[in-house]
């Protein structure tokens, strides 16, 4: 503010006279697939295996991700005049959202194949000595498979 200099931020934006109708457009689009990707989880969640049973996780995933984008929508809108902090806003509930959603549907199955894998290795190292030869059949059957003449 030197010499009566004056310092005025400001950002530049793009739009044009048909923003809003593209805008809609992606709306409805993200709309329909959130509305599938629900109707997809309510048919599959009754399925018998295991790991292919998410209906739950994904039904608190799409819990989540309307949740932020209504709380990100109101801000975005009643904040209108401050980039800045708008951009904040719109970030922080991207980050947020697709964080939950990986730790939602990923630490489940991460953690069941790690419980898996320490189970059955006490268990094979319960059956049988770690130094004992000749108790691995299936590859010896493999190798002479291969190797025949």
């Amino acid at each position: 503010m030197k010499n009566g200099a004056e310092v005025r931020p400001f950002v530049r934006v793009c739009e044009s006279k048909y923003s809003q109708y593209f805008e809609w457009a992606l709306y409805i689009t993200q709309g329909a697939l959130l509305t599938f990707g629900a109707f997809l989880a309510w048919e599959t969640r009754k399925v018998k295996i295991e790991a292919l049973n998410d209906s739950h996780e994904i039904g608190l995933c799409i819990y989540n991700v309307i949740v932020l984008s209504a709380v990100g929508l109101i801000m975005t809108l009643l904040l209108e005049d401050k980039d800045v902090l708008v951009y904040v806003i719109t970030s922080g509930c991207i980050q947020i959202g697709t964080t939950l959603i990986e730790v939602v549907l990923f630490i489940p199955k991460i953690h069941a194949i790690k419980t898996k894998v320490a189970e059955s290795m006490t268990r094979s190292s319960i059956e049988r000595p770690p130094n004992q030869p000749g108790n691995n059949q299936r590859t010896i059957r493999i190798r002479n498979f291969f190797m025949k003449d």
